[in-house]
Parts: structure tokens; sequence; C-alpha cells
């Protein structure tokens, strides 16, 4: 199909023109080509857009490059400044960076990493207590009745395991919830430590991440932020618990007044009993600060008014941020998430072709590219508490996230995209997208991350999750990790764009299924995030 035929001249001729028998969407879903793909991601993908990162000239340039494409579909625009949503976040940036332990100065990075929503720490204690797994569970509890209000806790990261390799909460090959960093901290929260240091045993994998971690500047949304509906209007931007991660030449510095050894310790806890706390005599000294400044950035968002329920909303999501430049180097984020943002650009332009037909949507379909993600989600976060159109009117979030790539699991059938949350709140949902993908794109649907033990717990790691918290029901399109995530190789030379392709129509098909059925979806399924979370 000739695309350049409808877009011009669509909205000049008359709707009598069109009065004709409906027209199967498969002429609009291929529309969306390898070479439109192609042509819209070596813009967004090229070291001209300097990596894509939030708030930074690069990400302003690809904002201004999707409007442009929404502007030329003709979309309405459904930001606060014409197709942006503007708004600011808190930039924080690295300080002063100091652990000192029994008078040894340690490096941030190569030796311990903090996440930055600890906000400053400084001061300086020699009351450490060293609690094992720092499990507090029925089956084990490394503190029992030992008091460590106003004290540094030291623990282990992960979980203990036997002689066989089996978890000994679990007694299998599976790991528990305990395993969980952020269920620990928790749980040992609610003790009132002063500050907790965890010991990772792998910490040299991660040590270069960890640095650029400290090094690159966080985001965080204003405090004020919120405006939207109910009792999630009230979130608000926490400080997280003091949390430091360790590399085991801290531990071996914290542990050498007591003659232990952080290996020998390891094993005397991969026990299944609890073990008593033991005091360290040590001192330690943390000076962590940041420095605060705002900056803006913002969601670039336009849709397509329903015919018969224009108040009842279809959304179809990518983020369209990455993590910039790294010593140099741009991370051109190709496929995360220059896949995704090509994808809504593309089913766009498909919606915007069937309207030039006289096909256009039943329902409203909003078309955002996102901010922020990689930053915490911290675009679709905004956007949810302070959306262009009634929240509780959204039928659906389809979200892209990495569709233009095969992972380890899939080298020998690339003819795949796995599918997330589709069953989480709706049953309708999810044989919708089954149905569409029987007629029209012929994949593997993997559900291997839909499960709620999914280590990897993505259900809660892209832009979806926000719209799944107010009870919308959301798809999580994505072909899971490869070896150039969030690397400077993940580049445009590695995109499968016919499979990034038939992906998207998969989506394209599933939104134009949903927007023009007589009824919104049922959300007839347990909705249970919070517990999960």
């Amino acid at each position: 199909m000739k695309k350049s035929i409808f877009i011009g001249i669509a909205f000049s001729m008359s709707s009598i023109a069109f009065a004709q028998k409906p027209i199967s969407p498969a002429e609009f879903g291929e529309s969306i080509s390898v070479e439109d793909l192609y042509k819209h991601l070596s813009v967004l993908a090229s070291d001209d857009y300097q990596g894509r990162e939030t708030g930074q000239k690069g990400q302003k340039a690809a904002a201004i490059y999707i409007a442009k494409e929404f502007e030329r579909l003709q979309l309405k625009p459904a930001g606060n400044d014409n197709f942006f949503q503007t708004f600011d976040l808190v930039k924080k940036t690295l300080a002063a960076k100091k652990l000192i332990v029994n008078q040894q100065v340690f490096n941030f990075g190569d030796d311990f990493f903090c996440a930055k929503n600890i906000g400053n720490v400084n001061f300086q204690s020699n009351e450490i207590v060293f609690a094992g797994y720092g499990i507090i569970d029925k089956i084990r509890n490394d503190f029992k009745t030992f008091n460590i209000e106003g004290k540094v806790v030291v623990i282990l990261a992960g979980e203990p395991k036997n002689k066989k390799g089996l978890y000994l909460l679990s007694n299998s090959k599976e790991k528990s919830d305990w395993s969980n960093k952020n269920k620990k901290i928790a749980a040992i929260q609610k003790l009132k430590p002063k500050l907790i240091l965890i010991v990772d045993a792998e910490y040299a994998k991660f040590a270069k991440s960890y640095k650029h971690q400290m090094e690159t500047p966080s985001m965080q949304l204003e405090e004020n932020y919120t405006k939207g509906p109910g009792d999630l209007s009230k979130e608000k931007v926490m400080q997280a618990f003091p949390v430091i991660t360790i590399n085991d030449n801290v531990a071996r510095a914290l542990l050498m007044p007591n003659n232990k050894n952080i290996d020998n310790l390891r094993k005397k806890y991969s026990k299944r009993r609890s073990i008593d706390p033991f005091v360290l005599k040590s001192t330690i000294t943390a000076n962590i600060d940041y420095l605060e400044e705002k900056t803006s950035t913002e969601n670039v968002i336009g849709y397509i008014p329903g015919s018969e329920y224009p108040e009842e909303y279809v959304y179809i999501t990518a983020h369209y941020d990455h993590i910039g430049v790294i010593d140099n180097e741009v991370y051109n984020g190709a496929d995360d998430d220059g896949s995704g943002t090509v994808g809504v650009i593309e089913i766009a332009e498909a919606f915007a072709l069937a309207r030039a037909q006289g096909q256009g949507p039943k329902r409203s379909i909003v078309f955002m590219t996102v901010t922020g993600e990689e930053k915490g989600l911290l675009g679709s976060q905004y956007y949810t508490s302070n959306p262009s159109f009634e929240i509780k009117n959204s039928i659906c979030d389809l979200n892209i996230d990495m569709i233009g790539r095969v992972d380890e699991a899939h080298k020998n059938d690339s003819n795949y995209i796995y599918v997330i949350g589709s069953d989480k709140i709706s049953s309708d949902l999810h044989e919708i997208n089954e149905k569409m993908n029987s007629a029209y794109t012929h994949m593997n649907l993997d559900y291997t991350f839909n499960s709620p033990s999914d280590p990897n717990r993505f259900y809660y790691r892209s832009d979806h999750y926000n719209f799944a918290k107010y009870n919308i029901p959301i798809i999580f399109y994505f072909n899971g990790v490869h070896d150039d995530y969030h690397k400077a190789t993940d580049e445009i030379s590695k995109i499968n764009f016919p499979m990034l392709s038939n992906r998207t129509k998969l989506v394209f098909y599933t939104a134009w299924e949903i927007a023009n059925r007589a009824e919104p979806l049922r959300k007839d399924k347990t909705n249970d995030f919070e517990n999960n979370r």
C-alpha cells in the first residue's frame, strides 16, 4: 500500500465517500514496513541523539522528532504543551562518596554502591552487628531477640544453600522470596537499624555498572507532582532506607578485628537453624552527599478520537529515553527502546491510514512515548497521576519495550514474542491478543515471564506497570534481555527488522480489535500488584 496516497488527502474528503463495508485491518497492518521502521530508527538510534538520556539535548531532540511525526499523521495533540507533556524532575548528582572502615578508605563503585534515593548519609559508628543472611522467617530468624535499633547491620546477599546446592528455605533449586534484596530491607527496616550493609559475593561482576549508576545523575519526580484521582494520587517520592552494598574487601576490613573470615561465615550461616548475630569490633565512617537541581523533560502524546466511544481510551506506549553517554561512548539503545518507539510511530500511521479510508477507530487511541523510564518509570508515573484524559476511562495499555532482537532462549526460533500481563486484569485482553496472533502474525507467544514466580519481575519493570496500578488491563510486549542490553553495542545493525515489523503488527491488530469491539474489556481478574511488588 502506498501510504502517501492517503495521508495528505484524507481529511479533505467527505465521509460519505467512504460509506462502504468495513475493510480488513490487514490492509492497514501491512503498511507497517521494514523500510519505515528502519528510517525512523536510523534517526532516533543515531549518535546525533546522544543516547536520549532524560533531560538532555538528545532526549529533547527525539521528542521533537516524534512530535513532528505525530503532526504529519494529523494526530490530535494531547499534552499540556501541544504534543508535549512537560514536567520537572529533581536531578541528583553525587558530590561526596566516602566509606572508611577502621581507617581504611574504600572507593565508591569499585568497593561499594548505594541507591541514590537514600538521601545524604553522614555519620561515624562503632555499633556494628553481623546478622548472617538477614532473614526473618518462621523457618529461620537471623536476628532472634537481638536489638539492632540504631546500629549498623551487616548481612550477606542472597540466601543460603546446603551441600547439595539446594536453597535451604525452599529445600529446592528454586529461590525463596528471601533472595529478593528489597524483601530483606523491608523486614530489617522495621527493626530500626541506622544503616544496612549488604555483602555481595558477586560484586565484581557488576562493579562497572555500579560505578556508572553512582556517577550518572539520578532523577526523581518532585514530591508535589501528583494530581491524579483516588488513593494513588497521594503517592509521594519517598526517601529509601539507607542501604549500601559492599564487596568482600570491605567485609574483610569489618571482620578483621573479630578474626572472622567472610568465606567461613558464608559456610557457617548456610544452615537451616538460625545463628545469633554478633557485634563487630570495628568503626565505620560514611559520607555520601548529593547535590539537587531541577530539570525538565517531556512525554510525547497524540491521539485519534473515537467515532462512537470517544471518551474510552486505548493506549499504545513505549519509552523513548535511554541511558546517554558513558565514558565518551554513545549508548544508542536501538532495541531499548528505540524499537518500541518506532513501533508506536508505525502503529499510529497504520491507524491514520485507516481513518483516511473512513475506518477510524470507534474508541479513541492514544499514542504515547514516555520519558524517564530508565530513571524509574518516571514519565508513565507522572502521566497516570496527571493524565490528559480521565484515567478511569482507560480501556487498556499496550506497552512495547524492546521488540527488535532475539534472546538466548530463542536463538534457534526467532518467531516469538514474550507476552507479559495479558491475563492479570482482563481475560478478554488475553484472548484478543491470542486471536489476533492466530489470525495475522502467527508467532510463538511466550508466557515465561508472565509467571508470578519469575525472578526477573518484568511485570514491574516497564511503563505498563503504572497503568496496572490503576487496575487498567495491560500487555507488555518484550523480546527478552540480550548481551547488548544497556551497552554501547545495542546498535541498529543488530535489529532484526522483519521480526520487529511482525511484532509491531501484532500490537496494531490487538489495538484494532479492542478499539472497534462493541464492549469494553471486562476486568474479571484480581490485580494483586501491591502484594507482589
